[in-house]
């Protein structure tokens, strides 16, 4: 079991050991496109094909063979790559220090193959990005951990906190584990620079049998989301002892946990998710085994039996990163569709330039997709149940990703401004400044021979004219953020909107009858009818009783600043969401609705509490 429930003390030394490396190490600098080798006589680099399969061929890659006794080290700087490397550590003593700063970096399809038996350095992986810049770690293999057994300070991944780190940090299919003092270390911003430094988002990635914490995140928009960590086995120590969490969230930040399998079954696991030092764990839609500690501000659909396996798409070998062809013989469905261009009617390409930013995007097919000769592992494919496929992917530094598709494209919405990219269909450029995959299209209809229309309404959002929208039709920007829309219309003629955010109010000089409004081609029965958020409050008298409930609504819930921990939501499935909750004593829990409340029950007779909607008593009877 763990001989030490807080290594803090041990831990914090690692915010002063990441400024230097030793002198006689030697060098290997990345240029933009490829591996530009060290010439040191030492170092033997050979070409390597990577494994073809049936479905996919492997990329070619460079193997970097580490003596024994000797460490390489790589420094990336703004806008380099390092990409399609194996660095072969298995000599006894060697080892690799990455080194990546700036803005526009990317690491993919790198893989470090064996053990690591000597603390040089102690962190084998040490990344920051300059404020307001981005970079991904994509398709990296650092599984093999360390061959050390006594208590040592050798972990994964480190964010620097000292440059300082900023930006946002991308990681993305990553294999962690085997380490001792933290898998993927990303709090230390958060401790030097406060909650609102740069983030660490961690995605489809897999942590295993690390000592400390798997995943460590400690700034407000951090997450961890469609990842497993597991503690199966015993785990290296420590000079404090062993102590093996799950996911670890610090120094007072808000962060997501969100569809990840956690396993703590192992004798040193402990924790599955802890948020200490005033941070706050938002809990979503994961299987856990082991306990959440410390402030989790939600916890909704929360279920145990995890799986152990890692997320599709990850490397399991560091050969599997460097030549990319993780999950090859299972997933590629999409691959074998790529050779049958003739299947599909359209192409679409998503075009970057030499030294640009990472280009993150999503898009909506109303139809069917595969992908194409220049998409890549970290590009997926997610068909909806609806008949749509939703694509999401990353680009950029002057790469392609291109993809073949039947049907109409309903939706495109990108991380950067147009400028930065060019989105090509059947070879034709399209302007997707207007377009996002949150807009909605709403629509003033009128009839032919019917009254001239004046009409006002007000979006809690964004408003943007759409085709049919003329001059005399005005946007005004209001103080709280919202936007108000004036406009004229009528005599069979339309007017069009693109919103994003909810309709919040409507007015009109004629009858409902002489117009019809349409949101996304739906028509709102009576333009005021669109569902409206309310407030529903659960209160209770001093010295009462415990009131321990449940309710239903048809719609969405989301807390207010009353309700607590230990009342949580959880979405159904089908449109509803149910809240179950315990308050009493004279304390109040207060919730976010929209929708009817359609089920009520609690343990306790109604007298020894008050349900308010909207401020206004009701009786559980009318709900």
């Amino acid at each position: 079991m763990p001989t030490n429930d807080d290594s803090e003390n041990v831990e914090n030394n690692s915010l002063t050991e990441q400024n230097t490396d030793p002198a006689a190490e030697k060098e290997t600098l990345i240029g933009r496109r490829s591996l530009l080798k060290s010439t040191a006589a030492a170092v033997a680099a050979t070409t390597v094909a990577g494994m073809a399969t049936s479905s996919a061929s492997a990329a070619d890659y460079e193997t970097i063979k580490v003596p024994a006794g000797e460490t390489e080290n790589i420094s990336l700087g703004s806008g380099d790559t390092l990409e399609n490397v194996l660095i072969d550590v298995t000599a006894n003593g060697a080892s690799v220090s990455i080194r990546a700063k700036g803005d526009g970096w990317a690491i993919r399809n790198v893989g470090v193959k064996g053990e690591i038996n000597v603390e040089r350095p102690s962190k084998i992986f040490v990344p920051s990005v300059s404020a307001g810049g981005t970079a991904v770690v994509e398709n990296f293999y650092l599984g093999d951990g360390t061959g050390l057994t006594d208590a040592n300070r050798l972990g994964g991944v480190w964010v620097n906190a000292n440059t300082p780190h900023e930006g946002e940090l991308i990681f993305r299919q990553v294999n962690i584990g085997g380490w001792a003092d933290n898998g993927l270390y990303g709090s230390g911003p958060g401790a030097q620079e406060g909650p609102d430094a740069g983030t660490v988002k961690i995605e489809q990635s897999y942590a295993h049998n690390n000592n400390i914490s798997g995943f460590r995140i400690g700034t407000n928009g951090s997450y961890v989301k469609d990842s497993t960590i597991v503690v199966d086995e015993p785990v290296s120590p420590v000079p404090a002892g062993k102590n093996a969490r799950g996911i670890y969230m610090k120094e007072g930040a808000t962060m997501v946990v969100e569809n990840c399998d956690i396993s703590m079954a192992g004798e040193d696991g402990t924790h599955a998710v802890i948020a200490a030092d005033g941070s706050e764990a938002l809990v979503r839609d994961c299987r856990v085994d082991g306990p959440l500690s410390g402030d989790i501000g939600e916890r909704t659909n929360v279920t145990n039996n995890p799986s152990k396996e890692p997320p599709e798409g990850v490397p399991l070998t560091a050969e599997e990163a460097a030549g990319d062809t993780a999950g090859s013989s299972s997933s590629n469905e999409d691959s074998s569709e790529e050779t049958s261009e003739s299947d599909f009617s359209n192409t679409l390409a998503v075009e970057t330039e030499s030294g640009g930013p990472l280009v993150e995007y999503e898009f909506t097919i109303d139809g069917t997709v595969a992908k194409g000769s220049a998409a890549e592992t970290n590009d997926t494919l997610s068909e909806n149940g609806d008949g749509t496929t939703t694509v999401t992917g990353v680009t950029g530094n002057g790469y392609t990703d291109n993809f073949q598709y039947n049907g109409e494209l309903a939706d495109w919405n990108a991380s950067v401004d147009s400028a930065d990219y060019t989105l090509l269909v059947n070879g034709d450029e399209v302007d997707t400044s207007a377009q996002s995959v949150n807009e909605r299209l709403l629509s003033i209809e009128t009839q032919e021979g019917g009254p001239l229309l004046e009409y006002e309404f007000t979006i809690d959002g964004t408003v943007t004219k759409g085709p049919a929208a003329e001059n005399n039709d005005t946007i005004t920007k209001n103080d709280d953020g919202t936007m108000t829309v004036t406009g004229v219309t009528g005599n069979g003629y339309n007017d069009s909107f693109g919103i994003v955010g909810d309709l919040k109010g409507w007015s009109a000089n004629v009858d409902s009858s002489n117009y019809t409004v349409l949101l996304d081609g739906d028509e709102i029965e009576s333009a005021g009818d669109e569902p409206t958020e309310s407030s529903l409050t659960v209160e209770t008298e001093s010295g009462g009783p415990l009131v321990e409930y449940e309710f239903t609504i048809d719609g969405t819930v989301t807390k207010g600043p009353e309700a607590e921990g230990n009342d949580t939501t959880t979405e159904n499935g089908d449109g509803t969401t149910t809240v179950t909750g315990v308050t009493g004593n004279g304390y109040t829990d207060d919730f976010a609705v929209v929708g009817d409340v359609t089920d009520w029950s609690a343990n306790v007779d109604s007298s020894d509490y008050t349900i308010l909607i909207d401020g206004t008593s009701v009786s559980p009877d009318s709900l």
